[in-house]
C-alpha cells in the first residue's frame, strides 16, 4: 500500500472553503406554528412538576422543526464535498469526493401551486421556479445538489464560479436513458 495516502491528514480534516445555504427543511407555515407551539411548551415547562417533561419533550421536538435546514459545505483542497443537514444548531453531513464527480450542472424545477375554491374551481395559480447548480457524474445519473437559486443569472454565475474552481466541465444536463426504460417506453406508446 501507498504510505503517502494512509498518511494523508488532508483526507480527514476538511476545511469548509465554500459554504451554501439551501434554506430550511420545514416550509414557513410549519415553522411559524412550530415556533408557537415552542413558546407554549416553555411555558408549560414552568408550570410544576409533571408538565415539566412535556413542556420539554414538546419543545425538543418544536426546537428540531424550527432550527432544521441544510445547504452544502466544498473544500477546495481535498476536492471533497458535504451535503449537510442542520439540526438543533448541529451540522451533520458525510463528506464525498468529487473525483467521479466531473460535470457541473444547471437543472430547473418547476413546482405548480393552485388554490382552488370547494366547488372545484380554480382561484388562483402560480408556478415556482427554482434553478439548482448541481455536480453530476458522466452519465448524469448521480448528483450532488450544490446551490439552488432563485433565478437563472445567479445560477449561472454561481456554476462557473464553481466549475473554475473546481475543475469541472460545464455540461447541458441530459441523463442517458436505460435501454430497458426505453422499451418500456416504446411498448406504452
Amino acid at each position: 500500500m501507498d504510505s503517502e495516502v494512509l498518511d494523508n491528514k488532508g483526507l480527514l480534516n476538511h476545511t469548509v472553503d465554500l459554504t451554501f445555504s439551501n434554506g430550511p427543511s420545514f416550509s414557513n407555515p410549519t415553522r411559524i406554528a412550530a415556533l408557537v407551539v415552542l413558546v407554549i411548551s416553555v411555558v408549560t415547562a414552568f408550570n410544576g412538576f409533571p408538565y415539566i417533561f412535556i413542556g420539554i419533550g414538546l419543545g425538543l421536538g418544536m426546537a428540531f422543526i424550527v432550527s432544521s435546514s441544510g445547504g452544502t459545505d466544498i473544500c477546495l483542497e481535498t476536492k471533497y464535498v458535504r451535503e449537510y443537514h442542520k439540526r438543533l444548531f448541529l451540522k451533520s453531513g458525510k463528506w464525498r469526493s468529487t473525483f467521479t464527480f466531473t460535470d457541473i450542472s444547471i437543472i430547473s424545477r418547476g413546482k405548480a401551486v393552485k388554490l382552488s375554491d370547494m366547488g372545484g374551481s380554480t382561484i388562483q395559480s402560480s408556478e415556482e421556479k427554482k434553478v439548482q447548480v448541481v455536480l453530476l457524474i458522466p452519465n448524469h445519473r448521480q448528483s450532488i445538489l450544490i446551490k439552488e437559486c432563485d433565478n437563472l443569472s445567479k445560477g449561472i454565475e454561481l456554476m462557473k464560479e464553481i466549475s473554475e474552481k473546481m475543475d469541472k466541465k460545464v455540461m447541458n444536463y441530459h441523463p442517458q436513458i436505460s435501454k430497458k426504460t426505453q422499451e418500456r417506453l416504446r411498448y406504452r406508446r
